[in-house]
């Protein structure tokens, strides 16, 4: 990701080449403030320019938990509890209940395939309409407003994952300018197939157009050919956080219990020891970053190594 006039106060590189891959890794360390590390992907040493914002410079709150980047350009950060923040690479614009939100406690943020960002709160979902913020209700008796934690999107769909471990879908308008961007909310996944009803905590859409869902401590599940299933032979894992497949088509899984990998073949636990993971990223050249509650994890050609990032990062 490199974002140059319109935020180049944001990430800096060593060159505005844009075949140099940087990758922009986002670290919330402590819960308190959040700070950049860009990292020159193509370059024999890693350099680092690390800038720390503050609730202090315009950030809406403390504690971030999620990003995502409007054609426009800006950065968008939701705060749980704070609201929503975005940032032009000049100034800080922030966003609560009197701007629409339905409530300040969000987790997850779309840009969906028109432009349009979603929010995923405690409270239901919303849309920016370029002004302010509009709640959306699923129009379903009792699951009007679900607590949301995940929000993907294949074809004209949205997929939207709740902490009941529900899953919800609606179709698109493709029109950006619609004054109604979906429609025809329906239950997708009645969360039948496990007892457990801990949350659907992150939804993967595959290489394949498939669905992949964690539910929380119970297990995977997958959309294929518009029905869900339980994916076999899924270590037994606590809490899972995120999931990516990699260019390789591997799939990766954060969990409490450490890193899962397929390499479609099999599922194997890469590393028990790792402490709370909860985000992974792919560079272009293979590399996988796993963001973890103690350090910066790297996995570069089957090794693992911590990434040392020069004192730039407090310790949490």
């Amino acid at each position: 990701m490199y974002m140059n006039t319109v935020s180049r106060k944001w990430i800096s590189a060593r060159t505005q080449n844009c075949s140099r891959i940087v990758l922009a890794l986002l670290l919330f360390v402590s819960n308190q403030y959040l700070c950049t590390a860009a990292l020159a992907a193509s370059e024999p040493h890693i350099q680092f320019n690390v800038q720390h914002y503050y609730p202090a410079d315009g950030l809406a709150g403390e504690t971030v938990r999620d990003i995502t980047q409007t054609p426009d350009g800006k950065m968008w950060f939701a705060c749980w509890g704070g609201g929503i923040s975005s940032y032009d690479g000049y100034s800080w614009v922030s966003y609560r209940k009197p701007e629409g939100l339905p409530t300040q406690y969000v987790r997850t943020l779309h840009v969906d395939g028109a432009g349009r960002l979603w929010a995923g709160t405690e409270k239901g979902m919303a849309y920016f309409t370029g002004t302010q913020w509009r709640s959306v209700s699923t129009g379903i008796p009792e699951h009007e407003y679900p607590s949301v934690f995940s929000i993907v999107e294949q074809g004209e769909n949205l997929y939207v994952g709740d902490g009941e471990s529900f899953i919800y879908t609606c179709t698109l308008d493709p029109n950006p300018a619609a004054p109604e961007p979906a429609s025809a909310w329906a239950i997708s996944y009645d969360r039948s197939l496990f007892d457990n009803y801990s949350g659907t905590r992150c939804l993967l859409v595959l290489d394949n157009g498939d669905i992949l869902g964690a539910v929380s401590v119970s297990g995977l599940i997958v959309l294929h050919e518009g029905a869900w299933s339980v994916v076999p032979d899924f270590p037994s894992t606590t809490q899972k956080k995120d999931m990516i497949q990699t260019l390789n088509g591997d799939i990766w899984v954060a969990s409490d219990s450490g890193i899962v990998r397929f390499d479609g073949r099999q599922w194997e636990t890469i590393d028990s020891d790792i402490y709370l993971p909860s985000c992974l990223i792919e560079t272009s050249r293979n590399t996988l970053y796993i963001g973890t509650s103690k350090s910066l994890e790297v996995y570069k050609n089957g090794q693992a190594d911590s990434l040392d990032l020069g004192g730039l990062v407090p310790n949490t």
